[in-house]
């Protein structure tokens, strides 16, 4: 994502709490705002709904950056303990409890 956002000009957008607050950076912010809503899944929407491109991507590092050793081994550990059984659930069921563990 952050490439894209560079690619666009609009890095700075998410680098600076202080860069919405410039009348002349509107333009690249609702640009970086569109950029990030357009590159999040439907399901997590939620994640995106600040009031600017930076607040937009603390909360996605927040939810999505997973940031520490036992943090990770814990997540290996849920995620090869998780079966999908077809008898049980839907597979959009499992999808969503696999979802539920990678953001928890």
């Amino acid at each position: 994502m952050k490439s894209i956002l560079k690619e666009n000009d609009c890095l700075a957008a998410i680098e600076s709490k202080a860069f919405v607050s410039k009348t002349e950076n509107s333009k690249v912010e609702s640009k970086a705002q569109a950029l990030l809503i357009a590159g999040v899944a439907d399901s997590h929407i939620d994640y995106v709904k600040k009031d600017s491109a930076y607040l937009m991507w603390q909360s996605l590092e927040e939810n999505f950056m997973k940031k520490s050793t036992v943090g990770t081994l814990f997540l290996r550990r849920k995620l090869s303990e998780i079966k999908y059984d077809e008898k049980k659930a839907t597979l959009q069921d499992h999808i969503v409890e696999m979802e539920r563990i990678l953001t928890n």
